[in-house]
């Protein structure tokens, strides 16, 4: 072992006192996790004990210590029971990490320095029988930067700063700085439109998607010409042009009310799943929020016990898309299917604090949209729905757009003045104006009954008084 005087010693019981706390505030978890998390920070302190330091137990703990215990614990393991190991093993170290007690998260650290790979993969690569060529070989190369590099992270930053997600149009524009660096082309301005031809017509994707990324690389282009890096546009603008594409077919699905229904009927028989416990309760909660509120399925996700103000009959969405929080009623109904989950929530993992993720799993972690997706085409599969020939299959963001068009055929039953509502369904939806609420009002048949009988009725005397042809 290497000399300890040059590594700071940490006092055992302080370690323990520690980890005891942490295993407190997770006491909903199952069983054999508190077992596997005693067992397991007790046989690693006793590995990294510094000897011959009578009436102390001082333990050091730094990133070779976590290297040589991560190798030697998965050594006989199952790849699953060692993974599960090194997770529990993450939260002890980041629960030093939190507590001051070492300077930074060491397994982060390790992981990160390898691409952050999956607990499976991290001990598949400590299994095998070079443990360090195999954690090697994790290593991602990372590539050269090209002549936009430095562009291209400044404009990705400033885009984000706005509340945009920009991950698309970071992947294209660091795509074509990869060829541009192909190329040897030196600079921004050695940019030609010969070149931005050749890196369009090399994409393998469809041709609406290829138009979609030149106008992304075009509008970057447009941001360094404003910086002056660049004297002119090199991105031509007939490769931009939609001239010549097949008109997109796509409709969304629009749920009948009978049909929404069903599905949240469906939900409260869904069986338990092996990663949730009460998953009925669980998914029917969901489903509850995005029928009757028009939530994305995102912030469902991510909403905490703290969110749900019983007493203002309302849920807070915490900075939602581009940095927004917005308070969102509710009525009753989905006031009394919130009470009836939080017992059951109750029921499966105590105590309950008030940061908590709403819907968790037996993990105690955030439920994840695939869970999500997957009740929701069971769902749809033992309902027999499914969309129209030649359509897509209906998606989950599709109640989004249903929740929207039944309330704009609501007030046209109820006879409101709809254009002087609209600015109110976008605030409700989280929109920064009513123009992107338009994406979600799908012309259905009922919406052209209701707007016909409307029209007929402040109208359709005077054709009546004009008489017929």
């Amino acid at each position: 072992m290497t000399d300890p005087g040059t590594r700071p010693e940490l006092d055992r019981a302080e370690v323990e006192r520690v980890w005891a706390s942490r295993v407190a505030e997770a006491a909903g978890e199952r069983w054999h996790q508190r077992y596997i998390g005693r067992r397991l920070v007790a046989q690693f302190l006793d590995g990294v004990c510094v000897a011959g330091r009578p009436g102390r137990q001082p333990v050091v703990i730094d990133r070779e210590q976590v290297r040589r215990w991560l190798i030697r614990d998965a050594a006989g393991k199952t790849p699953e029971y060692a993974a599960q190991r090194m997770a529990v093993f993450d939260r002890f170290l980041r629960a030093l990490a939190e507590a001051g007690l070492v300077g930074a998260d060491l397994l982060a650290e390790f992981r990160t320095g390898r691409g952050r790979p999956s607990w499976g993969a991290l001990a598949r690569a400590l299994q095998a029988e070079d443990p360090e060529a195999a954690l090697a070989g994790l290593r991602r190369p990372c590539p050269s930067p090209g002549p936009l590099a430095v562009h291209v992270r400044s404009y990705v930053g400033l885009q984000r700063a706005l509340g945009k997600d920009y991950g698309a149009h970071a992947a294209v524009s660091q795509a074509f700085d990869r060829f541009l660096h192909d190329q040897a082309v030196p600079s921004p301005g050695a940019v030609t439109a010969a070149l931005v031809e050749r890196w369009a017509q090399a994409l393998t994707c469809g041709a609406r998607l290829r138009v979609h990324k030149v106008r992304f690389v075009r509008r970057f282009f447009d941001y360094l010409c404003g910086l002056a890096v660049v004297a002119q546009n090199p991105v031509p603008r007939m490769l931009t042009s939609p001239r010549g594409l097949p008109r997109s077919a796509f409709r969304p699905f629009i749920f009948t009310r009978e049909q929404l229904a069903a599905i949240l009927a469906e939900a409260d028989r869904l069986p338990d799943h092996h990663q949730c416990r009460g998953r009925a309760a669980i998914c029917g909660a969901m489903l509850t929020l995005l029928c009757a509120l028009g939530l994305r399925h995102g912030e469902v996700l991510r909403l905490r016990l703290a969110d749900i103000e019983f007493g203002r009959q309302a849920l807070f969405i915490a900075h939602t898309k581009f940095h927004k929080s917005r308070y969102v009623p509710f009525g009753p109904k989905v006031g009394d299917r919130l009470r009836r989950y939080l017992a059951v929530r109750r029921t499966l993992l105590l105590p309950v604090r008030e940061d908590d993720p709403l819907f968790v799993t037996k993990w105690r972690k955030p439920v994840c949209q695939d869970l999500l997706l997957a009740a929701f085409r069971e769902i749809l599969g033992r309902l027999a729905i499914s969309s129209p020939p030649g359509q897509p299959p209906p998606r989950l963001h599709d109640l989004r757009h249903t929740f929207a068009v039944h309330r704009l055929l609501r007030w046209y039953r109820d006879g409101v003045d709809v254009q002087s509502r609209l600015p109110v369904l976008a605030t409700f939806l989280g929109h920064i104006d009513p123009l992107a609420t338009e994406v979600y009002l799908t012309i259905t048949a009922d919406l052209l009954r209701e707007a016909n009988a409307r029209f007929h009725r402040h109208f359709g005397s005077l054709f009546e008084e004009a008489g017929h042809p």
